[in-house]
Protein backbone atom coordinates (compact mmCIF):
# COMPACT_ATOMS: atom_id res chain seq x y z
CA UNK A 1 0.00 0.00 0.00
CA UNK A 2 1.44 3.37 -0.95
CA UNK A 3 1.78 6.24 1.52
CA UNK A 4 -1.25 8.55 1.44
CA UNK A 5 -1.68 11.81 3.29
CA UNK A 6 -5.11 13.46 3.35
CA UNK A 7 -5.72 16.19 5.90
CA UNK A 8 -7.95 18.72 4.11
CA UNK A 9 -10.01 19.29 1.00
CA UNK A 10 -7.01 20.25 -1.14
CA UNK A 11 -5.03 17.11 -0.30
CA UNK A 12 -8.13 14.99 -0.99
CA UNK A 13 -8.53 16.68 -4.36
CA UNK A 14 -4.84 16.10 -5.10
CA UNK A 15 -5.20 12.41 -4.28
CA UNK A 16 -8.20 12.06 -6.61
CA UNK A 17 -6.43 13.97 -9.39
CA UNK A 18 -3.65 11.39 -9.20
CA UNK A 19 -6.04 8.54 -10.02
CA UNK A 20 -6.59 7.78 -13.71
CA UNK A 21 -10.08 7.71 -15.19
CA UNK A 22 -12.40 5.86 -15.08
CA UNK A 23 -11.25 4.67 -11.65
CA UNK A 24 -11.01 8.25 -10.33
CA UNK A 25 -14.77 8.65 -10.32
CA UNK A 26 -15.29 5.50 -8.29
CA UNK A 27 -12.57 6.46 -5.82
CA UNK A 28 -14.43 9.72 -5.27
CA UNK A 29 -17.74 7.92 -4.86
CA UNK A 30 -16.31 5.49 -2.31
CA UNK A 31 -14.57 8.16 -0.20
CA UNK A 32 -17.40 10.69 -0.33
CA UNK A 33 -20.09 8.12 0.45
CA UNK A 34 -18.25 6.76 3.50
CA UNK A 35 -17.54 10.31 4.72
CA UNK A 36 -21.21 11.25 4.43
CA UNK A 37 -22.37 8.01 6.08
CA UNK A 38 -19.88 8.45 8.89
CA UNK A 39 -21.09 11.96 9.75
CA UNK A 40 -24.81 11.34 9.12
CA UNK A 41 -25.89 11.05 12.80
CA UNK A 42 -24.79 14.65 13.35
CA UNK A 43 -27.69 15.74 11.14
CA UNK A 44 -30.26 14.42 13.60
CA UNK A 45 -30.45 17.83 15.29
CA UNK A 46 -31.90 19.20 12.03
CA UNK A 47 -34.36 16.34 11.39
CA UNK A 48 -38.04 17.14 11.54
CA UNK A 49 -39.96 14.15 12.95
CA UNK A 50 -42.74 16.13 14.60
CA UNK A 51 -43.61 18.83 12.03
CA UNK A 52 -41.83 21.46 14.09
CA UNK A 53 -40.46 23.18 10.96
CA UNK A 54 -36.88 22.01 11.30
CA UNK A 55 -35.03 22.35 7.99
CA UNK A 56 -34.51 18.66 7.08
CA UNK A 57 -36.79 15.70 6.56
CA UNK A 58 -34.93 12.47 7.43
CA UNK A 59 -36.14 10.47 4.42
CA UNK A 60 -34.48 12.49 1.60
CA UNK A 61 -31.21 12.52 3.54
CA UNK A 62 -31.30 8.77 4.16
CA UNK A 63 -32.18 8.12 0.52
CA UNK A 64 -29.21 10.22 -0.63
CA UNK A 65 -26.92 8.24 1.65
CA UNK A 66 -28.35 4.98 0.29
CA UNK A 67 -27.86 6.08 -3.32
CA UNK A 68 -24.26 7.12 -2.71
CA UNK A 69 -23.47 3.79 -1.01
CA UNK A 70 -25.03 1.82 -3.89
CA UNK A 71 -23.08 3.91 -6.42
CA UNK A 72 -19.78 2.65 -5.01
CA UNK A 73 -20.73 -1.01 -5.34
CA UNK A 74 -23.17 -1.16 -8.27
CA UNK A 75 -22.64 2.10 -10.20
CA UNK A 76 -25.20 3.18 -12.77
CA UNK A 77 -25.42 6.37 -14.79
CA UNK A 78 -28.14 7.88 -12.61
CA UNK A 79 -26.21 7.55 -9.31
CA UNK A 80 -22.69 8.75 -10.09
CA UNK A 81 -20.59 11.52 -8.57
CA UNK A 82 -17.85 13.53 -10.25
CA UNK A 83 -14.44 13.59 -8.53
CA UNK A 84 -14.63 17.30 -7.76
CA UNK A 85 -18.18 17.12 -6.42
CA UNK A 86 -17.23 14.16 -4.26
CA UNK A 87 -14.31 16.07 -2.76
CA UNK A 88 -16.65 18.94 -1.91
CA UNK A 89 -19.16 16.51 -0.39
CA UNK A 90 -16.55 14.80 1.75
CA UNK A 91 -15.13 18.14 2.89
CA UNK A 92 -18.59 19.38 3.82
CA UNK A 93 -19.20 16.40 6.07
CA UNK A 94 -15.70 16.03 7.46
CA UNK A 95 -14.74 17.71 10.71
CA UNK A 96 -11.05 17.77 11.58
CA UNK A 97 -11.46 14.57 13.60
CA UNK A 98 -12.63 12.61 10.53
CA UNK A 99 -9.85 13.46 8.04
CA UNK A 100 -7.89 10.54 9.42
CA UNK A 101 -10.84 8.26 8.63
CA UNK A 102 -11.00 9.67 5.10
CA UNK A 103 -7.29 8.99 4.68
CA UNK A 104 -7.86 5.37 5.77
CA UNK A 105 -10.71 5.11 3.25
CA UNK A 106 -8.39 6.29 0.47
CA UNK A 107 -5.77 3.73 1.49
CA UNK A 108 -8.46 1.04 1.65
CA UNK A 109 -9.59 1.95 -1.86
CA UNK A 110 -6.03 1.85 -3.24
CA UNK A 111 -5.51 -1.62 -1.77
CA UNK A 112 -8.82 -3.33 -2.53
CA UNK A 113 -10.69 -1.56 -5.36
CA UNK A 114 -11.33 -3.36 -8.63
CA UNK A 115 -8.29 -2.95 -10.87
CA UNK A 116 -10.32 -1.94 -13.93
CA UNK A 117 -13.48 -0.21 -12.73
CA UNK A 118 -12.41 1.13 -9.33
CA UNK A 119 -15.55 -0.28 -7.73
CA UNK A 120 -15.32 -1.05 -4.02
CA UNK A 121 -18.18 -2.01 -1.76
CA UNK A 122 -18.96 0.41 1.06
CA UNK A 123 -19.32 -2.50 3.48
CA UNK A 124 -15.72 -3.66 3.05
CA UNK A 125 -14.86 -2.31 6.52
CA UNK A 126 -16.58 -0.58 9.48
CA UNK A 127 -16.97 3.17 9.09
CA UNK A 128 -14.87 3.87 12.18
CA UNK A 129 -11.53 2.40 13.16
CA UNK A 130 -12.36 1.79 16.80
CA UNK A 131 -15.05 3.49 18.89
CA UNK A 132 -17.69 5.58 17.12
CA UNK A 133 -17.24 9.18 18.31
CA UNK A 134 -20.78 9.98 17.11
CA UNK A 135 -22.43 7.07 18.91
CA UNK A 136 -24.39 9.41 21.22
CA UNK A 137 -25.89 11.14 18.17
CA UNK A 138 -26.69 7.80 16.55
CA UNK A 139 -28.40 6.47 19.67
CA UNK A 140 -30.44 9.66 19.94
CA UNK A 141 -31.49 9.31 16.27
CA UNK A 142 -32.35 5.65 16.90
CA UNK A 143 -34.70 6.63 19.71
CA UNK A 144 -36.42 9.21 17.51
CA UNK A 145 -36.88 6.70 14.69
CA UNK A 146 -38.29 4.04 17.00
CA UNK A 147 -40.74 6.49 18.57
CA UNK A 148 -41.76 8.39 15.43
CA UNK A 149 -45.07 10.18 16.28
CA UNK A 150 -46.34 9.51 12.73
CA UNK A 151 -46.11 5.76 13.28
CA UNK A 152 -43.66 5.28 10.40
CA UNK A 153 -41.64 2.07 10.53
CA UNK A 154 -37.94 2.96 10.21
CA UNK A 155 -36.66 -0.60 10.81
CA UNK A 156 -35.15 -0.95 7.33
CA UNK A 157 -33.13 2.24 7.71
CA UNK A 158 -32.00 1.33 11.23
CA UNK A 159 -30.82 -2.14 10.16
CA UNK A 160 -29.18 -0.80 7.01
CA UNK A 161 -27.24 1.99 8.70
CA UNK A 162 -26.16 -0.12 11.65
CA UNK A 163 -24.90 -2.74 9.20
CA UNK A 164 -22.95 -0.14 7.21
CA UNK A 165 -21.59 1.26 10.47
CA UNK A 166 -20.32 -2.18 11.52
CA UNK A 167 -19.08 -3.31 8.08
CA UNK A 168 -21.71 -6.06 7.78
CA UNK A 169 -22.05 -7.44 4.19
CA UNK A 170 -25.12 -5.97 2.51
CA UNK A 171 -27.63 -7.33 0.00
CA UNK A 172 -26.59 -4.92 -2.76
CA UNK A 173 -29.11 -6.03 -5.44
CA UNK A 174 -31.86 -5.31 -2.90
CA UNK A 175 -30.39 -1.92 -1.99
CA UNK A 176 -29.92 -1.06 -5.68
CA UNK A 177 -33.57 -1.79 -6.38
CA UNK A 178 -34.73 0.35 -3.45
CA UNK A 179 -32.44 3.20 -4.53
CA UNK A 180 -33.52 3.20 -8.18
CA UNK A 181 -37.06 1.79 -8.31
CA UNK A 182 -39.89 3.91 -9.68
CA UNK A 183 -42.41 2.04 -7.53
CA UNK A 184 -41.72 4.34 -4.57
CA UNK A 185 -43.08 7.88 -4.42
CA UNK A 186 -40.33 9.50 -2.39
CA UNK A 187 -42.44 12.64 -1.93
CA UNK A 188 -45.09 10.64 -0.06
CA UNK A 189 -45.27 10.59 3.76
CA UNK A 190 -42.53 8.59 5.50
CA UNK A 191 -44.99 5.94 6.66
CA UNK A 192 -46.07 5.20 3.06
CA UNK A 193 -42.51 5.22 1.69
CA UNK A 194 -41.17 2.93 4.43
CA UNK A 195 -44.07 0.51 3.94
CA UNK A 196 -43.19 0.29 0.23
CA UNK A 197 -39.56 -0.40 1.12
CA UNK A 198 -40.56 -3.10 3.60
CA UNK A 199 -42.65 -4.69 0.86
CA UNK A 200 -39.61 -4.89 -1.44
CA UNK A 201 -37.53 -6.36 1.40
CA UNK A 202 -40.19 -9.01 2.06
CA UNK A 203 -40.25 -10.04 -1.61
CA UNK A 204 -36.47 -10.41 -1.62
CA UNK A 205 -36.59 -12.56 1.49
CA UNK A 206 -39.28 -14.70 -0.10
CA UNK A 207 -37.26 -15.02 -3.29
CA UNK A 208 -34.18 -16.09 -1.32
CA UNK A 209 -36.25 -18.65 0.55
CA UNK A 210 -37.75 -20.21 -2.56
CA UNK A 211 -34.35 -20.23 -4.33
CA UNK A 212 -35.80 -20.74 -7.80
CA UNK A 213 -37.90 -23.76 -6.77
CA UNK A 214 -41.29 -22.13 -6.42
CA UNK A 215 -43.31 -25.26 -7.20
CA UNK A 216 -41.22 -28.01 -5.66
CA UNK A 217 -40.60 -26.27 -2.33
CA UNK A 218 -42.78 -24.96 0.47
CA UNK A 219 -41.98 -21.74 2.29
CA UNK A 220 -42.23 -21.75 6.08
CA UNK A 221 -41.49 -19.20 8.79
CA UNK A 222 -38.71 -20.17 11.17
CA UNK A 223 -39.53 -18.52 14.50
CA UNK A 224 -36.03 -19.09 15.88
CA UNK A 225 -34.23 -17.25 13.06
CA UNK A 226 -37.13 -14.88 12.30
CA UNK A 227 -36.73 -15.70 8.60
CA UNK A 228 -38.55 -17.51 5.83
CA UNK A 229 -37.07 -20.84 4.81
CA UNK A 230 -37.63 -23.28 1.92
CA UNK A 231 -38.29 -26.94 2.65
CA UNK A 232 -39.35 -29.99 0.66
CA UNK A 233 -43.11 -30.30 0.32
CA UNK A 234 -42.91 -33.73 1.93
CA UNK A 235 -40.21 -36.17 2.85
CA UNK A 236 -39.63 -38.81 0.19
CA UNK A 237 -37.58 -41.98 0.17
CA UNK A 238 -34.71 -41.18 -2.18
CA UNK A 239 -32.45 -44.07 -1.17
CA UNK A 240 -33.06 -46.16 -4.30
CA UNK A 241 -32.70 -43.15 -6.59
CA UNK A 242 -29.40 -42.17 -4.95
CA UNK A 243 -28.20 -45.78 -5.27
CA UNK A 244 -29.10 -45.71 -8.97
CA UNK A 245 -27.02 -42.59 -9.53
CA UNK A 246 -24.01 -43.93 -7.70
CA UNK A 247 -24.27 -47.28 -9.50
CA UNK A 248 -24.41 -45.54 -12.88
CA UNK A 249 -21.21 -43.65 -12.08
CA UNK A 250 -19.46 -46.81 -10.84
CA UNK A 251 -20.36 -48.71 -14.01
CA UNK A 252 -19.14 -45.84 -16.18
CA UNK A 253 -15.78 -45.60 -14.37
CA UNK A 254 -15.35 -49.37 -14.51
CA UNK A 255 -15.98 -49.46 -18.28
CA UNK A 256 -13.67 -46.61 -19.25
CA UNK A 257 -10.81 -47.67 -16.96
CA UNK A 258 -10.92 -51.24 -18.32
CA UNK A 259 -10.96 -50.10 -21.95
CA UNK A 260 -8.03 -51.93 -23.60
CA UNK A 261 -8.45 -50.54 -27.09
CA UNK A 262 -5.29 -49.46 -28.80
CA UNK A 263 -6.32 -45.78 -29.01
CA UNK A 264 -6.70 -45.62 -25.19
CA UNK A 265 -9.98 -43.76 -25.63
CA UNK A 266 -11.22 -44.95 -22.25
CA UNK A 267 -8.25 -43.38 -20.49
CA UNK A 268 -8.85 -40.09 -22.33
CA UNK A 269 -12.51 -40.08 -21.36
CA UNK A 270 -11.75 -40.89 -17.73
CA UNK A 271 -9.18 -38.07 -17.54
CA UNK A 272 -11.66 -35.59 -19.02
CA UNK A 273 -14.46 -36.62 -16.65
CA UNK A 274 -12.48 -37.33 -13.47
CA UNK A 275 -13.03 -33.94 -11.82
CA UNK A 276 -16.69 -33.90 -12.85
CA UNK A 277 -17.26 -37.36 -11.36
CA UNK A 278 -15.69 -36.32 -8.05
CA UNK A 279 -17.85 -33.18 -7.80
CA UNK A 280 -20.99 -35.04 -8.85
CA UNK A 281 -20.50 -37.69 -6.18
CA UNK A 282 -20.02 -35.01 -3.53
CA UNK A 283 -23.20 -33.20 -4.63
CA UNK A 284 -25.19 -36.45 -4.58
CA UNK A 285 -24.14 -37.02 -0.97
CA UNK A 286 -24.97 -33.44 -0.07
CA UNK A 287 -28.49 -33.60 -1.59
CA UNK A 288 -29.38 -37.24 -0.89
CA UNK A 289 -32.25 -36.26 1.45
CA UNK A 290 -33.68 -33.37 -0.60
CA UNK A 291 -35.89 -34.09 -3.59
CA UNK A 292 -35.54 -30.63 -5.12
CA UNK A 293 -31.83 -30.46 -4.32
CA UNK A 294 -31.14 -33.85 -5.90
CA UNK A 295 -33.18 -32.96 -8.99
CA UNK A 296 -31.32 -29.66 -9.41
CA UNK A 297 -27.96 -31.33 -8.82
CA UNK A 298 -28.72 -34.00 -11.41
CA UNK A 299 -29.88 -31.46 -14.00
CA UNK A 300 -26.81 -29.24 -13.61
CA UNK A 301 -24.44 -32.21 -13.82
CA UNK A 302 -26.17 -33.54 -16.93
CA UNK A 303 -25.60 -30.18 -18.61
CA UNK A 304 -21.98 -30.11 -17.44
CA UNK A 305 -21.34 -33.60 -18.80
CA UNK A 306 -22.90 -32.65 -22.13
CA UNK A 307 -20.53 -29.67 -22.28
CA UNK A 308 -17.55 -31.97 -21.67
CA UNK A 309 -18.75 -34.27 -24.43
CA UNK A 310 -19.01 -31.39 -26.90
CA UNK A 311 -15.72 -29.77 -25.96
CA UNK A 312 -13.76 -33.03 -26.08
CA UNK A 313 -15.60 -34.33 -29.19
CA UNK A 314 -16.76 -37.52 -27.47
CA UNK A 315 -20.20 -37.54 -29.14
CA UNK A 316 -19.78 -41.00 -30.63
CA UNK A 317 -18.53 -42.72 -27.48
CA UNK A 318 -20.88 -45.49 -26.40
CA UNK A 319 -19.96 -45.41 -22.71
CA UNK A 320 -20.68 -41.70 -22.39
CA UNK A 321 -23.97 -42.00 -24.27
CA UNK A 322 -24.98 -44.88 -22.02
CA UNK A 323 -24.19 -42.78 -18.92
CA UNK A 324 -26.21 -39.84 -20.24
CA UNK A 325 -29.16 -42.15 -20.90
CA UNK A 326 -28.93 -43.63 -17.40
CA UNK A 327 -28.87 -40.13 -15.86
CA UNK A 328 -31.92 -39.17 -17.91
CA UNK A 329 -33.68 -42.31 -16.68
CA UNK A 330 -32.90 -41.43 -13.03
CA UNK A 331 -34.23 -37.93 -13.66
CA UNK A 332 -37.51 -39.47 -14.83
CA UNK A 333 -37.60 -41.58 -11.68
CA UNK A 334 -37.32 -38.42 -9.54
CA UNK A 335 -40.21 -36.78 -11.39
CA UNK A 336 -42.37 -39.87 -10.96
CA UNK A 337 -41.55 -40.02 -7.24
CA UNK A 338 -42.02 -36.27 -6.77
CA UNK A 339 -44.58 -34.78 -9.20
CA UNK A 340 -43.88 -31.29 -7.83
CA UNK A 341 -40.41 -31.46 -9.42
CA UNK A 342 -42.04 -32.20 -12.77
CA UNK A 343 -44.41 -29.25 -12.33
CA UNK A 344 -41.51 -26.96 -11.48
CA UNK A 345 -39.62 -28.09 -14.61
CA UNK A 346 -42.69 -27.57 -16.79
CA UNK A 347 -43.24 -24.09 -15.35
CA UNK A 348 -39.61 -23.17 -15.97
CA UNK A 349 -39.87 -24.34 -19.58
CA UNK A 350 -43.02 -22.26 -20.09
CA UNK A 351 -41.15 -19.19 -18.85
CA UNK A 352 -38.35 -19.89 -21.32
CA UNK A 353 -40.86 -20.20 -24.15
CA UNK A 354 -42.46 -16.88 -23.20
CA UNK A 355 -39.06 -15.18 -23.10
CA UNK A 356 -38.12 -16.57 -26.52
CA UNK A 357 -41.45 -15.42 -27.94
CA UNK A 358 -40.96 -11.94 -26.45
CA UNK A 359 -37.45 -11.70 -27.92
CA UNK A 360 -38.76 -12.77 -31.31
CA UNK A 361 -41.59 -10.22 -31.11
CA UNK A 362 -39.20 -7.39 -30.25
CA UNK A 363 -36.90 -8.34 -33.12
CA UNK A 364 -39.81 -8.46 -35.56
CA UNK A 365 -41.09 -5.06 -34.44
CA UNK A 366 -37.69 -3.49 -34.71
CA UNK A 367 -37.42 -4.78 -38.25
CA UNK A 368 -40.90 -3.43 -39.06
CA UNK A 369 -40.02 -0.09 -37.51
CA UNK A 370 -36.91 0.08 -39.67
CA UNK A 371 -38.96 -0.68 -42.76
CA UNK A 372 -41.39 2.08 -41.79
CA UNK A 373 -38.56 4.61 -41.43
CA UNK A 374 -37.18 3.62 -44.84
CA UNK A 375 -40.56 3.86 -46.57
CA UNK A 376 -42.75 6.66 -47.86
CA UNK A 377 -46.42 7.30 -48.48
CA UNK A 378 -48.90 4.45 -48.21
CA UNK A 379 -46.22 1.86 -47.41
CA UNK A 380 -45.03 3.96 -44.45
CA UNK A 381 -48.61 4.26 -43.19
CA UNK A 382 -49.17 0.53 -43.55
CA UNK A 383 -46.01 -0.23 -41.54
CA UNK A 384 -47.04 2.29 -38.89
CA UNK A 385 -50.39 0.56 -38.47
CA UNK A 386 -48.54 -2.60 -37.47
CA UNK A 387 -47.59 -0.82 -34.25
CA UNK A 388 -51.11 0.15 -33.18
CA UNK A 389 -51.83 -3.10 -31.25
CA UNK A 390 -48.36 -2.80 -29.75
CA UNK A 391 -49.12 0.72 -28.51
CA UNK A 392 -52.27 -0.50 -26.80
CA UNK A 393 -50.31 -3.23 -24.98
CA UNK A 394 -49.80 -2.32 -21.30
CA UNK A 395 -46.33 -3.76 -20.79
CA UNK A 396 -43.52 -3.37 -23.28
CA UNK A 397 -42.45 0.28 -23.30
CA UNK A 398 -43.06 3.54 -21.55
CA UNK A 399 -45.36 6.19 -22.98
CA UNK A 400 -42.59 8.34 -24.41
CA UNK A 401 -41.09 5.46 -26.39
CA UNK A 402 -44.47 4.36 -27.70
CA UNK A 403 -45.12 7.86 -29.02
CA UNK A 404 -41.70 7.94 -30.69
CA UNK A 405 -42.54 4.74 -32.57
CA UNK A 406 -45.75 6.08 -34.03
CA UNK A 407 -46.31 9.85 -34.35
CA UNK A 408 -50.08 9.64 -33.95
CA UNK A 409 -50.63 13.23 -34.99
CA UNK A 410 -49.71 12.18 -38.54
CA UNK A 411 -52.42 9.50 -38.57
CA UNK A 412 -55.76 11.00 -37.51
CA UNK A 413 -57.64 7.71 -37.97
CA UNK A 414 -55.31 5.95 -35.56
CA UNK A 415 -55.48 8.80 -33.06
CA UNK A 416 -59.27 8.73 -33.02
CA UNK A 417 -59.36 4.95 -32.59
Amino acid sequence: MRDITIEDRESLKAFLDGVEEPRRQQAAVFIAARAALRAAPELQVFFDFEHNKKPLKPLPVLRSLLISSVAATMPTEDIRFSADAAAVTAAAFAAAVTWGAIQRDAALWVEDADAETGNLSIDIAPLWDGANPLDVDWQFLLDRMRDDPSGADWSFWITWYQGILDGVPQNWPLLHEIATTDRIDWDAPAQEVNDKINGIVTLYRLDEAIKNHALDRKVVFNAQTNRLAAEDIEERDLEEIVKSLRAALRRFVSRVTQDNQGNRMGAHIHAACKVWIKRFRAEISKNKDSTSGLAHCLRMNQLELQTIVRNERFETDGDLNRLLNELADVESQIMVAAPEVLEARKAANLVKIELYEADYLVAAKRMTHGMMLDSEGSLEMMMAWVFIPYMMHPYPMNKRKRQSLLPMAHYPEARES
